[in-house]
């Protein structure tokens, strides 16, 4: 459960729902928090919650994601809410930025994780 309570989970779950709340209320925001930071903080959250999910499945606590899965989820989120999804729904909009962010959140996820692995902060 530590896992869901490290500072940087909060702060970008914070972060999100802050957002979505403003855009909700139609309060205005500057472009890159309007437009592009949830996409930036997507991936680092549903990785997270992600490897939760799988630890508690398989009952390891010291299971990580690798490098490659990281990698496979930013290329499905790039892939399917950047192009497939704007095809079929005029609600989504193609945007490469936005696929890119997807791939800096990956980053971002991945470094904290090697940094609490070389420090010894890892737990459940």
């Amino acid at each position: 459960m530590k896992l869901l309570t490290k500072p940087y989970f909060l702060l970008f779950t914070f972060s999100y729902l802050t957002v979505k709340y403003l855009q909700y209320q139609n309060i205005a925001l500057p472009s890159f928090i309007q437009h592009h930071l949830n996409d930036l903080l997507c991936l680092p959250i549903i990785l997270t919650l992600g490897l939760f999910l799988v630890r508690k499945i398989k009952r390891d606590a010291q299971l990580e994601l690798s490098i490659w899965h990281i990698l496979g989820m930013c290329t499905f989120y790039a892939l399917y809410f950047e192009y497939y999804l704007p095809q079929k729904s005029i609600m989504y909009t193609a945007d490469p930025v936005d696929a890119l962010m997807y791939f800096i959140g990956g980053v971002i996820f991945y470094v904290l994780r090697k940094w609490e692995l070389r420090k010894g902060l890892l737990s459940s």
